[in-house]
């Protein structure tokens, strides 16, 4: 069974205590939030972000980089609203070169695609990054289905940015040329 948010803070502090690390509190909650109840996972991006910030101290925003959550999604996002898909895969392409972890990467959009959709019937105060405010609630709705389909696929998958690849492909060629 999967921890919970609290289990993996505590765990997390116990770790940052005992290793003497250097870290604010909200980049524990970051670890915490990304790793979706994964103590292994938590544990290794902690120890990857020591490792990256030697003595330093480790920001939340030190965090998001590692998880590639702060590679912008703007000119991705504009990629699809064209139905660009060789923009939008070269972009991932790129992405994934720069070290982007695409499960962290597909779940951040996913849920900003979900903060979107809520926002059109005025629930929710969740905030929304990249440009998605242009998107039609229908493009939203299609986006959620193929991006969520992808995030499921990603398990079994041998390529981990294939099953985005092809939900790129599927988006941009049912109501756009193929570019």
């Amino acid at each position: 069974s999967k921890a919970t948010l609290p289990e993996l803070i505590r765990s997390l502090r116990r770790i940052v205590t005992a290793e003497h690390i250097k870290i604010d509190e909200e980049a524990v909650r970051e670890i915490a939030r990304t790793s979706d109840g994964s103590f292994r996972d938590a544990s290794k991006l902690l120890e990857i972000a020591t490792l990256r910030q030697g003595k330093k101290k480790i920001t939340k925003e030190v965090i998001l980089d590692l998880v590639g959550n702060s590679i912008y999604v703007g000119d991705f996002v504009l990629a699809l609203e064209k139905k660009d898909a060789k923009e939008a895969l070269s972009w991932l392409q790129e992405a994934v070169g720069r070290g982007l972890n695409i499960k962290f990467w597909l779940e951040d959009f996913v849920g900003n695609l979900h903060n979107r959709l809520l926002l059109y019937y005025n629930v929710g105060s969740g905030s929304v990054t990249g440009g998605l405010e242009e998107l039609t609630e229908q493009e939203v709705k299609k986006l959620l289905t193929l991006f969520t389909r992808a995030h499921q696929e990603m398990k079994t998958t041998v390529i981990p940015q294939l099953p985005a690849e092809m939900a790129i492909i599927e988006y941009c060629m049912e109501n756009g040329e193929n570019s």
